[in-house]
């Protein structure tokens, strides 16, 4: 899997030096998600380039030359956040992956709106 692949899920890329400081990346995609209703929840997924760790032997040459952390918060009700949520990608996972993951638990948890649209 590539960043490409997040991007062409209709994921935004925000670059940053300030990001490298923080999560050691300078690269964030994000997705705003939402239904009829309003916007349910933003995920995030942090990207690391691991060329660098593979040709300096930190990582096992075959490693992926890319890794990503997704995450989310969650609200209990609108304007109120609840819980940050993250996981960690597999290889063999995919964006729909990620995506389903995280709808499945916001709603499972009957959780709230990020922000509703108005009617």
């Amino acid at each position: 899997m590539k960043p490409e692949d997040f991007i062409k899920a209709g994921y935004r890329e925000h670059k940053s030096k300030s990001y490298e400081t923080l999560k050691m990346t300078d690269t964030l995609l994000q997705k705003r998600i939402d239904d009829e209703i309003g916007k349910k929840f933003f995920i995030d997924v942090w990207v690391y380039d691991n060329k660098y760790y593979k040709e300096t032997g930190k990582f096992p040459k075959d490693s992926p030359d890319f890794s990503f952390q997704p995450e989310v918060q969650f609200y209990s009700k609108e304007d109120e956040p609840m819980f940050n949520c993250m996981c960690f990608m597999g290889d063999k996972q995919s964006v729909e992956d990620v995506e389903e993951f995280f709808a499945e638990l916001w709603a499972k948890m009957n959780l709230g709106y990020y922000e509703r649209f108005e009617s």
